[in-house]
């Protein structure tokens, strides 16, 4: 009998809510199904069931909220046994049971329930504490249900530009996980040059719109680098490397002032087209908060269309190690011994390492590979190789 439980979305989440089930008692599943929408402090995420079989027992309704790791539903054979247990707020042996109750502890009591507005528990909540009229407010959940992050942005806005401005949840649990990045992690950080005449030239000669954009490329070609380099397709476990058993690449999106890291999954598999397709998808479910939680390998952060040439950036963990990629620039450069010169596009990447976990040698061996993709990327593109 394999157990749904409450994912952690984040290092730094505590508890979710059972925003809908999608899929009701004695329903056949699939394997990778959607089965139910989660909301967390940063989105809402589609939990997708790990094998087939039939929902055999759902623990936990929609609209309660409960601590990570909490079961939330059975998923098994029709022949095999139900657990007895009629708890809700029953875990998974991940989860201590003490932890399990220190979560939900901390629900303040429900604010009085207008029936006729669709608007989660956390939003609620929070509006109530912050004197909030949620019929003023938009919702960008599901079905128009209003959300936590609905109320957060309204309170930002209505804000008077000389006061102060409220940090939303989410950025207030990255922030707290960036910090203690910077303060327990020891980073180390390896820049090249990446010549992307070649890119450019292949990029601009396909006729299929919407053609990949520059970083999907550097996605694909950093999924092959992770392939050729598995010291850094590691997570750190506090005193020990964990080695991943997959090749998923995360990719920072900006949404509205918020930080969201959608994963491509599977890279090393999959066609440049298909990890674009994959790229342009997730940018739309994270303007629309419906990320579905994967654990990545490493992060990259592209700020070339921002105007930005070079940048470090902070290491998501428990991710070792994330790639920070700056804008596409003209540069002269000295072409033959004579003094010729040319010019060339050209990119500027950048690997923050946890030198707990990575030496200089390793980091800057990724380095050269991800170059080695971006700067020849006929050798795999034209064979369709993934």
């Amino acid at each position: 009998m394999m157990h749904i439980v409450m994912p952690r979305a984040g290092q730094t989440m505590e508890e979710g809510v059972v925003l809908r089930w999608l899929k009701q008692e004695g329903d056949e599943v699939r394997r990778g199904e959607v089965v139910v929408e989660i909301e967390t402090d940063k989105a809402v995420v589609e939990l997708e069931a790990e094998s087939a079989g039939v929902l055999r027992r759902i623990v936990v309704p929609s609209g309660q909220t409960v601590p990570v790791l909490s079961v939330l539903a059975y998923l098994g054979d029709t022949t095999e046994e139900i657990p007895s247990s009629t708890a809700t707020n029953e875990t998974s042996d991940a989860q201590p049971t003490e932890q399990a109750s220190r979560s939900t502890t901390k629900e303040a009591p429900p604010a009085p329930r207008d029936k006729t507005i669709a608007i989660s528990p956390r939003a609620r909540k929070l509006a109530a504490e912050r004197h909030v009229d949620v019929s003023l407010l938009s919702g960008t959940g599901a079905g128009g249900r209003i959300t936590e992050a609905d109320v957060e942005k309204w309170l930002a806005r209505s804000t008077p530009p000389n006061g102060t401005r409220a940090l939303s949840k989410a950025q207030i649990s990255l922030g707290k996980l960036l910090q203690n990045s910077v303060q327990t992690a020891p980073h180390f950080y390896l820049s090249a040059s990446v010549n992307v005449d070649e890119l450019l030239r292949i990029r601009s000669a396909m006729t299929a719109e919407p053609r990949p954009t520059v970083t999907s490329w550097i996605v694909k070609a950093v999924g092959f680098a992770l392939r050729d380099c598995p010291d850094i397709n590691c997570r750190w476990d506090g005193e020990r490397l964990v080695y991943n058993e997959f090749v998923n690449v995360g990719m920072a999106i900006d949404v509205d002032g918020e930080l969201l890291v959608g994963v491509v999954t599977d890279v090393d598999k999959k066609s440049l087209e298909q990890v674009a397709e994959e790229c342009r998808l997730l940018v739309i479910k994270a303007k629309q908060r419906k990320l579905v939680s994967h654990r990545s390998s490493l992060t990259i952060s592209n700020l070339g269309p921002f105007g930005v040439d070079q940048f470090t950036a902070i290491i998501n963990p428990p991710e070792i190690a994330i790639l920070a990629a700056g804008q596409i620039v003209p540069v002269v450069q000295v072409a033959d011994a004579n003094g010729k010169t040319r010019t060339v596009n050209q990119m500027t990447l950048t690997l923050s390492c946890d030198h707990r976990a990575l030496n200089g040698a390793q980091g800057a061996q990724f380095v050269k590979q991800v170059r080695i993709y971006l700067e020849a990327p006929m050798r795999w593109h034209k064979r369709g190789e993934s």
